[in-house]
């Protein structure tokens, strides 16, 4: 003879057995996806690097990397981690860097990380401005010459 109590933990745990064999889950969070954008405000020595977050839910950081290498095997810089918060939108997500050198190829991806995971965008690349010159009696002067 079954007391009132028990009937009641019976069908509590029928509930979650049914559940597990019906393949109920819960939510969990994903590790995020970084898509590297393009660089804006290119000067001589400065440059925006540009891209977009999606959080996979967790609270979710990224930075930039950027390289005069291709393959990111030597002069690596980085830029300061940031958020880019736990939504579910994409988030458009921006670094400005400073101290490039002119006439200068760099190569630069975005990175983001969460809980669950980290993610690297592709890479992309941009060349900054070079020094401008001045002629003079048909002779070359670039800023920063002495």
């Amino acid at each position: 003879m079954r007391r009132k109590g028990q009937t009641r933990w019976v069908a509590i745990a029928a509930a979650i057995v049914l559940a597990l064999l019906l393949g109920v889950q819960t939510a969990s969070a994903d590790a995020p996806t970084a898509t590297t954008g393009g660089a804006t405000n290119v000067t001589q020595t400065t440059a925006t690097l540009n891209g977009t977050v999606l959080t996979g839910g967790e609270e979710t950081t990224y930075h930039f990397e950027y390289s005069t290498a291709q393959d990111f095997s030597e002069n690596v810089s980085m830029t300061a981690p940031a958020s880019a918060g736990d939504g579910a939108d994409p988030v458009p997500v921006s670094a400005g860097v400073s101290g490039l050198a002119p006439a200068t190829t760099y190569f630069f991806r975005l990175v983001a990380e969460n809980g669950t995971g980290t993610h690297t965008g592709d890479t992309q690349q941009f060349t900054t401005r070079p020094r401008p010159m001045i002629l003079i009696n048909d002779i070359a002067v670039v800023e920063g010459n002495e």
